[in-house]
C-alpha cells in the first residue's frame, strides 16, 4: 500500500472511531448532554483533531444517515437513464440496503443514528436541512432535467424510506431481507398503488 493509501485509510479509522464514540455517547447520555471534548476523550484524539473531522456534534452525529443520502443519489445518477424514475428510486434504495449489509460498521452506525436523530427535534430538522442542501445540489448536476419534478420525487423517496425504516424498526425486525421487502412494498405502492387507493373516509 502507498504512503498515501495509509494515510486515506487511518483518516478512515480516525473517522470512524470519533463516529462510534460518539453514538455510544448520546445512547448512554443523550444527544444534548454529550459535549466535543467528551467524543474526542472517547475517541481518544484531541479536540482540535476532532475539527478536523467535524464542525460539530450535529455534524457527526448526522454523518451516518448522510453518507447514506448521498450514496442514493450517486446510485440514482447512475440509473436515471435507463428506466422509469419510480423504477430507479426503488432499484437505488435497494442496492444501498445491499451495499450497506455488505459492511457492517457502516450498517450497524446506520441503525445506531437512527433513533439518536429521531428523538431529538433540533436534530432531526438539522438532518432535513442538511439532506434538502444535498438535494438540491444533486439536481443543479442534472442539466436538462425537470427540476420541480424531480425534487418531488426526491421528497417522496425520503419519505418513502423512512417510513420503510420505520415500520421495520416498528416490527422488531433485524432481518436486512424484511427492510429491503418493506422498501420495495412502499415503493410499488407509491408508483402504482397511488392512483388505485381511495381514503376510505365517510
Amino acid at each position: 500500500m502507498t504512503a498515501e493509501g495509509l494515510r486515506e485509510r487511518k483518516k478512515r479509522q480516525t473517522r470512524n472511531a470519533l463516529v462510534d464514540a460518539a453514538l455510544r455517547l448520546f445512547e448512554t447520555k443523550g444527544f444534548g448532554r454529550t459535549t466535543v471534548d467528551e467524543i474526542a476523550a472517547a475517541a481518544d484524539v484531541s479536540p482540535r483533531t476532532f475539527a478536523r473531522y467535524f464542525t460539530s456534534k450535529e455534524d457527526v452525529a448526522l454523518t451516518a444517515q448522510l453518507r447514506i443520502d448521498e450514496a442514493f443519489l450517486d446510485r440514482l445518477s447512475a440509473r436515471t437513464a435507463t428506466g422509469s424514475l419510480a423504477a430507479d428510486l426503488a432499484a437505488a434504495a435497494d442496492e444501498i440496503v445491499v451495499e450497506l449489509v455488505a459492511d457492517r460498521p457502516r450498517w450497524d452506525q446506520f441503525l445506531r443514528s437512527l433513533p439518536i436523530i429521531a428523538a431529538s427535534p433540533a436534530l432531526t430538522g438539522r438532518y432535513l436541512e442538511r439532506q434538502d442542501r444535498l438535494h438540491q445540489d444533486w439536481l443543479e448536476r442534472q442539466p436538462g432535467a425537470d427540476r420541480l419534478r424531480l425534487r418531488l420525487a426526491l421528497g417522496w423517496a425520503s419519505i418513502a424510506q423512512y417510513v420503510a425504516l420505520d415500520e421495520w424498526a416498528r416490527s422488531g425486525s433485524t432481518d436486512p431481507a424484511a427492510l429491503r421487502a418493506q422498501l420495495a412494498e412502499v415503493f410499488r405502492f407509491l408508483g402504482t398503488g397511488l392512483s388505485e387507493t381511495t381514503l376510505g373516509l365517510r
